[in-house]
């Protein structure tokens, strides 16, 4: 118990130190999310206090995969579509996707706080943006980004922060 605790403080801490960078631990998040919600707590994702765009019961399955990911609130509160999306190296003890989707305007305020990006499935993501499922299995170290006309193109100036 005092171990779990000092987990949920110690991810917070660790999001708000990097995710300047757009880097965040999704193991240590599912982990978290995992302990509050066996406590009726909602710590970043399944917020109640959130107003989804989607409903939950609206969400349909688009793609099998049941991995996670990160997404901001821009997205999925906000209804704006995916302007930037990168993919990491998946952590191996979590069905993590390694994808983190962006609406793309958000600033580094915005990113530095935990209440704004949550984890969940990718399914859940291409429900708010079908354009991202084309780029799905592209592999770690690759980044998208919403160009001039609205489209997704592969984001060759970006600089994978774990290389």
């Amino acid at each position: 118990m005092r171990y779990m605790q000092f987990e949920i403080r110690n991810c917070s801490i660790f999001i708000s130190q990097n995710r300047q960078d757009s880097v965040l631990g999704i193991a240590n998040l599912i982990e978290v999310e995992r302990y509050a919600i066996k406590r009726g707590k909602c710590m970043f994702g399944f917020n109640k206090k959130k107003k989804y765009k989607i409903p939950g019961d609206k969400i349909k399955r688009l793609i099998e995969s049941e991995e996670g990911c990160i997404a901001t609130d821009r997205i999925t509160v906000d209804g704006s579509k995916v302007g930037f999306m990168y993919r990491e190296e998946p952590s191996s003890s979590y069905p993590d996707s390694g994808w983190r989707f962006m609406a793309g305007d958000e600033d580094e305020n915005y990113m530095s706080n935990p209440k704004y990006h949550a984890v969940y499935q990718v399914n859940t993501i291409c429900n708010y943006d079908l354009d991202i499922i084309q780029f799905l299995d592209s592999p770690p170290g690759t980044a998208f980004i919403r160009d001039k006309t609205g489209k997704l193109v592969l984001d060759e100036d970006w600089e994978n922060p774990e290389e």
